[in-house]
């Protein structure tokens, strides 16, 4: 038996895409995996775990049903900040690129078309999400996090 990675990665980074086209101005730097440093604003995404699919619980003798979960981030540099415009100029930017990546990704849940089978994952859970200012490698930077579950089935084939 062959284990591969999951295939919906390609399409949240697609979704994550658009959501930094729909904010003024565009944010266009997306990319999977955790900064090291923050030279540009950028939206990044990355694996956190599993977890008990909050759609499916429950297993079978050959297949279980989990959550995969990732972490959607947000990373604007903070230089320039410190006065009241700019500092609310920021904020204001945190709140609509929160808003545009929630709506990006709550618009395919399924990561695909359920009713072809193209799809990879059953559903979505987002919790909520927090901003925060943050130390990334040697700057601060205004920061958004969206923990994300993606519901998976049949990710483990248990019989052999």
């Amino acid at each position: 038996m062959t284990t591969v990675a999951w295939d919906g990665w390609y399409k949240i980074g697609d979704l994550l895409r658009q959501a930094g086209r729909d904010v003024v101005p565009p944010l266009d730097f997306v990319r999977r995996g955790i900064p090291t440093s923050v030279p540009r604003e950028m939206i990044r995404y990355w694996y956190t775990g599993t977890e008990d699919s909050p759609f499916a619980p429950g297993h079978t003798f050959a297949r279980t049903q989990v959550g995969i979960k990732l972490m959607v981030a947000v990373f604007l540099p903070m230089s320039g900040a410190g006065s009241p415009e700019a500092d609310e100029a920021l904020d204001d930017r945190i709140e609509l690129l929160d808003a545009a990546i929630q709506s990006a990704l709550w618009s395919d849940t399924y990561l695909g078309d359920p009713d072809t089978g193209a799809n990879s994952a059953i559903g979505i859970e987002i919790t909520g999400s927090d901003a925060d200012v943050v130390q990334v490698g040697s700057g601060w930077v205004r920061s958004l996090e969206v923990p994300v579950v993606y519901a998976i089935a049949d990710r483990h084939t248990i019989a052999r």
